[in-house]
Parts: structure tokens; sequence; C-alpha cells
């Protein structure tokens, strides 16, 4: 299922890992200009390389995804420093979520982190001198919502403001085929009963132009929506 909505997503070349019951499981999704080459895998991560031509050399990318459990992480970061054996002269590269942090700096709020996990990463990026290739937009891209972050709240505010108009728009416009069909009744009737009287048929026919122009115009909007 995961493959197939990558690929609906515009991603033609997946590679997958179950999960285990409802927990777990990685999915790896690239354009079909890139070729990968599959070298292994687990539960903590995707291990690939691809071939620089230009250069003449293979590039090698681990993508991966820490120890979620504290307990395991030890093991976790000594099975990386026996796995991650790329040729020293050949670019690497390490992507993913660590579950880990180089510092306090890239931590804002919530439970404290033992030292120890500042360290298992830190010696993993001494060790293969990896270098931290930084980011651009926001620095916290997560929140745990204890606290709720500048973006959260803008987020909050913009569904607020999303279903406010939604209720608007409904009891505004949501009655216009209600109306149309009262009034064209109406003007019925008053065709039927009095045709003479003009002045509260053009009132009708007025109104009935105005709510077809309002139903128009909504249409028009419903069309847009995404």
């Amino acid at each position: 299922m995961a493959a197939r909505k990558l690929k609906n997503m515009g991603f033609p070349c997946t590679f997958n890992i179950s999960s285990v019951g409802r927990s777990g499981g990685l999915a790896l999704a690239w354009n079909k200009e890139i070729h990968f080459n599959i070298v292994s895998s687990s539960m903590r991560g995707i291990y690939v390389t691809s071939t620089d031509i230009i250069h003449s050399k293979t590039c090698h990318i681990y993508f991966m995804y820490g120890e979620p459990n504290s307990s395991l992480r030890q093991a976790f970061w000594e099975q990386q420093f026996q796995q991650s054996n790329a040729p020293l002269d050949e670019p690497v590269f390490f992507i993913g979520d660590f579950n880990a942090l180089l510092g306090t700096e890239d931590k804002n709020g919530g439970l404290e982190v033992d030292d120890p996990d500042f360290e298992n990463l830190r010696n993993f990026c001494y060790v293969f001198n990896l270098h931290d290739r930084g980011f651009s937009g926001p620095r916290f891209t997560w929140s745990n919502m204890q606290q709720g972050s500048p973006a959260y709240k803008l987020k909050a505010k913009l569904l607020s403001t999303k279903k406010g108009l939604k209720d608007w728009n409904n009891s505004s416009f949501g009655n216009i085929q209600t109306n149309i069909s009262i009034i064209m009744k109406d003007l019925a009737e008053l065709q039927l009963s009095n045709p003479t009287d003009s002045t509260n048929t053009s009132r009708l026919k007025t109104r009935l132009e105005y709510l077809y122009n309002l139903e128009e115009l909504y249409w028009k909007d419903k069309s847009r929506e995404v």
C-alpha cells in the first residue's frame, strides 16, 4: 500500500521494509533518473550506493532511523560502527532521523536528554569524519504539542479560520437552492393569480437573478477547491 501511494505521488521507484504489526517499517522512494543499488537493509535503515558517472566514484548513502527504545540505543550505535564500512576515499551520506542529538541546542522543551545520547552521535560523526550539512527553514520541525510551537499555533489558527469560513459559507449559501425554489413557486403563483402585478413580479425576478448569480459564484469557488 505504501508503494502504491508513493508511486501515485510521483515516485516510481520504491524499496520497502515491512512493519511488524502496527509498528516499524521503512519506505524509500526515488525518481527514475536516480539509480540506487540496494546493498543492505534492516528495521533501522537502508544502505544504498549510487555511481557518480562524472567523477567515476561511488556514493554511499545510509538512510537511517535511529533506535527509538532508549534501552537498545547503545547496541544500535555499536552495530552502526560495524556496518558502516564505506571506503574512505568515496563520499558517504547519512540521512534520516537518528533519534539522537548532537547537543542541547537541537532540542527545545520536553524531557531532559542524557549525555550518552549526545556522545553516541558525536562519536559516530568523529569516527567517520562526518559534517552536518546544515538546514534551511525553521530550526525545529516537530512539536509534542505540550507547549505548542509558533508554527503549530499558526496552523491551529488557520484551521480555525477555515472552519469558521466553512460554517459561514454553509449558513450563507447552503440554502440557495431552497430559496430559488421558493421564489420560483411564488413567481408562478403570482403570475396565475395577479399577472398584472408588475411591482411584485419585478421584485421577485430581481431576487431570483441575485440568487442565480450567487449560485454561480458559489460553484466557481467550489471548483477551485483541491
